[in-house]
């Protein structure tokens, strides 16, 4: 049951994380956009060295690309819940938000 409460947090987060990525309100990172066309040139040329591979080798780096991929997607998302969790914190922490739930409840819930 929790987790998917969880799950389906996540799934409502990420939609209203990318439905809307020129509203006024998103943050933007300097250098993102360098860093991104730095990665695409590299991503070239790592193809071109990608194909004097062996197969057993290729495979290799492909595993590792997806786990790569993987791990970095779910520290995405704890960032992101970590942040609407600490700004629940703040305004709760104001006075702006009763607390029905504490945070230890809360957090147990989502860690089961």
């Amino acid at each position: 049951m929790n987790n998917e409460v969880l799950e389906k947090m996540l799934q409502f987060l990420n939609q209203l994380r990318c439905e809307q990525k020129n509203r006024k309100s998103t943050i933007k990172i300097p250098g993102l956009k360098e860093r991104e066309k730095e990665m695409e040139l590299l991503l070239i040329e790592c193809e071109k060295v990608f194909e004097c591979l062996s197969w057993k080798d290729k495979q290799k780096i492909e595993m590792w690309i997806e786990k790569k991929e993987e791990v970095c997607y779910m520290q995405e998302q704890k960032e992101y819940c970590q942040g609407y969790v600490d700004c629940i914190l703040i305004l709760s922490g104001l006075g702006l938000l009763q607390a029905e739930l504490s945070y230890d409840r809360f957090t147990d819930m989502l860690n089961k």
